[in-house]
């Protein structure tokens, strides 16, 4: 069996709870894309979680305040924010799976729904990727 990341705080029991929302917080520096999965933000229940991978840690803090843009002009940074949940039918979906697995580069969170689809959040060399199929 493979070593699961350590997680900062509690992740919390979700299987079989009710997407809301799922956003992905991007980082732009200057108008450039820095990092196109920065941080992930789901709703479920109504209530929100942030989820930030680093060097193979996750970082799961649940029940945090609800997700606003955020812009810093003096320093050229914008930190945006894509809905990932409405163009892929997962708003209403509930959550029957839920998995971190530790990779060889860093790791990943792979969210299924009960309509099959697949949503990964995955970092490797300090990089942070999200996809869905």
């Amino acid at each position: 069996m493979t070593p699961q990341p350590d997680p900062i705080s509690s992740i919390p029991a979700l299987i079989g709870s009710r997407c809301d929302a799922l956003l992905v917080q991007q980082f732009w520096m200057r108008g450039e894309l820095v990092s196109s999965a920065n941080v992930l933000l789901a709703k479920f229940e109504g209530v929100w979680f942030r989820v930030c991978l680093d060097g193979g840690v996750v970082f799961w803090r649940s029940d945090v305040p609800a997700p606003a843009a955020l812009s810093v002009p003096e320093e050229g940074w914008d930190y945006p924010h894509v809905d990932v949940a409405t163009p892929n039918g997962l708003i209403g979906q509930t959550l029957s799976a839920l998995s971190i697995t530790e990779t060889a580069a860093g790791c990943k969170i792979v969210f299924t729904f009960s309509n099959g689809r697949v949503l990964l959040f995955e970092e490797a060399h300090d990089e942070c990727v999200c996809a869905v199929t």
